[in-house]
C-alpha cells in the first residue's frame, strides 16, 4: 500500500479563476459516486493532485494507490494490475490511479479492461482513475489504444487547463509552494519582493506546477538576501530547468495550431446554434470531444 504525497498539502483547489471553482464543484460531485474518469492535460496541471482530492473527500476514504503506465517494467506493471481487484478485502474506500494511460500498450490496456470487467462484477470500494497528457482519441483514430477501453473510462472527462491559460491563478499557487518549500527549506525568514509577481504571471511555464516549483527550489538555494528577486527566481533558466519564456513572446506550433482549433470549433458551434452532437457530425469527431476542446481551448458562447 501506499501513502501519498499530498497527504501533508493543501486540502481544496486552489485558484481564483472560474476554471478553479469548476474544479471543486467537480471534485465535491465525484466524491459523492464511484464512477470512473478520465483527466485530460498537460504535465504538471494538476491531474493526480485532482484525483487525490477526489478521494481524500470519501466518507471513509482508504489508500490513495498510482500505477504510471509509462513503467518501462512491463512484467511489473501487469503484476501490480492484476492484484487491484484484491483491495476489495480492505476496508475503507480505494481509488488506484492510472497516469499516463496514453502510454499502456495493448497488453497492458487487455489488463485493465479486464480488472475494470472484474471490478463491475464483484461490486466493492474500488474506484479507478485514468490521466493522459495526449487527446485519447488520436490514439484511438491511429490504432494504439483500445476503443472499449477508452468507453470504459471515459463516463467523466476531466480537462485540466494549464497555467498560462489562467494567469490569475498563479500568484496563489505561486504563494502556496513558496510557503511549503520554505518550510521544507527551513527558510521562513525568506519573502518575496514584490515584482516577482508580474513577472512569474507573464511567463509561459512549459511544465505548469512542476516547473514553478522547480524554479522556487532553486530560487531558494541561490537568494542572498531575506527576499527572492526575480534574477534569484530565473537565475537557474539556463541550468537544466524547463525554459521559461514570456507568453507575449510565444510562437510555439502548439500554441498556433491551439488557436487555430479554438476559432474553427467556434465558429462550427456557432453555425450549429451551440448544438454539440450536430457540431461534432460536421467535425467528423465524437462528441465528448467536442466537449474537451470547449474546456481545454477555453471556448466560450459569445
Amino acid at each position: 500500500m501506499e501513502k501519498s504525497e499530498f497527504s501533508a498539502v493543501e486540502s481544496s483547489f486552489l485558484g481564483v479563476s472560474a476554471f478553479s471553482s469548476e474544479v471543486r464543484n467537480l471534485i465535491s460531485g465525484l466524491s459523492r459516486n464511484s464512477a470512473s474518469y478520465l483527466i485530460n492535460g498537460e504535465k504538471g496541471t494538476g491531474k493526480e493532485y485532482f484525483a487525490y482530492l477526489v478521494h481524500s473527500k470519501y466518507s471513509d476514504p482508504g489508500f490513495f494507490k498510482v500505477i504510471n503506465c509509462r513503467n518501462p517494467d512491463k512484467k511489473s506493471l501487469l503484476s501490480r494490475i492484476s492484484r487491484i481487484s484484491g483491495l476489495k478485502n480492505e476496508s475503507g474506500s480505494f481509488t488506484v490511479y492510472f497516469s499516463n494511460v496514453e502510454c499502456a500498450d495493448s497488453d497492458v490496456q487487455s489488463e485493465i479492461l479486464d480488472t475494470l470487467n472484474c471490478i463491475r462484477e464483484q461490486g466493492g470500494n474500488i474506484r479507478c482513475v485514468f490521466s493522459s497528457e495526449t487527446a485519447l482519441e488520436d490514439r484511438i483514430a491511429g490504432g494504439f489504444f483500445s476503443d472499449s477501453l477508452y468507453c470504459r473510462i471515459n463516463s467523466v472527462l476531466v480537462n485540466m487547463i494549464p497555467l498560462r491559460n489562467r494567469p490569475e491563478d498563479i500568484p496563489v499557487l505561486f504563494d502556496s509552494f513558496f510557503s511549503a518549500a520554505r518550510k521544507r527549506n527551513f527558510q521562513e525568514n525568506v519573502s518575496v519582493y514584490p515584482g516577482v509577481y508580474d513577472d512569474i504571471s507573464g511567463m509561459f511555464w512549459n511544465a505548469n506546477c512542476d516547473e514553478m516549483m522547480n524554479v522556487i527550489s532553486h530560487a531558494l538555494l541561490v537568494c542572498r538576501n531575506d527576499f527572492i528577486a526575480p534574477s534569484d527566481l530565473f537565475a537557474g533558466m539556463n541550468s537544466g530547468l524547463d525554459s521559461v519564456s514570456p507568453r507575449k513572446e510565444d510562437k510555439s506550433l502548439k500554441t498556433a495550431v491551439d488557436e487555430f482549433k479554438k476559432a474553427y470549433v467556434t465558429r462550427i458551434l456557432e453555425e450549429n446554434g451551440w448544438n454539440q452532437t450536430k457540431s461534432a457530425a460536421v467535425l467528423g469527431i465524437q462528441r465528448t470531444y467536442v466537449i474537451r476542446l470547449i474546456n481545454e481551448l477555453n471556448i466560450r458562447k459569445r
